[in-house]
């Protein structure tokens, strides 16, 4: 099966393809906080993570069949979202929550496919486990909000806006603690705990490694 022609090359003239997915993830996630809708993020905000979402598959050179098939989930995430909000339901869909993370977790799994073939480690390299650093944090929102839906509510205070749950889920991976947001007890404690371990033991681990070893390279070749 054909596969899309965005590749990452290792030449000096590399295209800086996942410096491109980086900013667009970081504007859909402050689009999605900004967005402040309840039960679901806007249009707006689902349009743009869609799009980041679906080049950061395309840079990771997928099929053509699974980029169709995440633009699909997309499409039906998105109508979902506001569908929601335009009825001013009071609380996340499930629907909606399941599919993001479903694209999401794809694309994690995309990178690290594309990335196990590339034999160089360079700042392209360390731009793509930002990213992934990133979709992490993303997964995680997503999660929270799926277990909003399913078990009524997940922080004490009952909040229920999209991003919100985004919000905390930075905050967490972080480990800022501004404190404004407290999940409940059970579960959503165990994901929030459950995030911040994975977030700090990928940046001291996967990241720093990275960084190490393309400082290194580039003493050798000084």
């Amino acid at each position: 099966m054909s596969r899309l022609p965005v590749r990452m090359r290792d030449d000096s003239g590399t295209r800086m393809a996942y410096g491109a997915t980086l900013g667009l993830i970081i504007a859909s996630i402050v689009v999605t906080i900004a967005s402040g809708t309840p039960g679901a993020a806007p249009a707006t905000a689902g349009v743009l993570q869609g799009f980041a979402l679906l080049f950061t598959l395309s840079v990771s050179g997928v099929t053509r069949r699974t980029l169709l098939v995440a633009m699909v989930l997309g499409v039906a995430a998105a109508s979902t979202a506001t569908a929601v909000t335009q009825l001013s339901l009071g609380s996340s869909p499930v629907i909606a929550p399941v599919l993001w993370a479903l694209i999401v977790a794809s694309t994690i799994a995309a990178i690290v496919r594309h990335l196990g073939r590339v034999a160089r480690v360079d700042a392209q390299t360390v731009m793509a486990l930002l990213s992934i650093y990133l979709l992490l944090g993303l997964f995680f929102g997503y999660a929270f909000m799926l277990t909003d839906a399913l078990t009524g509510g997940f922080f004490v205070h009952g909040e229920t806006a999209a991003g919100s749950f985004v919000y905390f889920s930075f905050v967490t991976i972080t480990t800022l603690g501004y404190g404004d947001l407290v999940p409940q007890e059970g579960l959503p404690r165990a994901l929030a705990v459950t995030e911040a371990i994975i977030g700090q033991l990928y940046l001291v681990t996967v990241v720093a490694l990275a960084v190490s070893r393309m400082t290194r390279k580039k003493a050798e070749r000084a």
